[in-house]
């Protein structure tokens, strides 16, 4: 298993989906801080995944 210290682009979140309305509501919590962050809809939630993938580059390496 990797360690987040020995591997600091690893993310964990635990994401719940529930429909509202014609709209799917979300939230976001990160398993190591406990942050939760709520989203409108499906498209704030990847967008959120994506800011948070968006700094990855070749040279970092990925968990095996």
């Amino acid at each position: 298993m990797i360690s987040t210290q020995e591997n600091s682009i690893y993310r964990s979140f635990l994401v719940r989906l529930w429909p509202e309305e014609e709209e799917w509501r979300a939230t976001a919590e990160n398993v190591h801080s406990g942050e939760r962050r709520a989203f409108g809809d499906l498209h704030a939630l990847f967008d959120f995944i994506e800011q948070q993938t968006a700094n990855f580059s070749k040279n970092d390496t990925l968990p095996s």
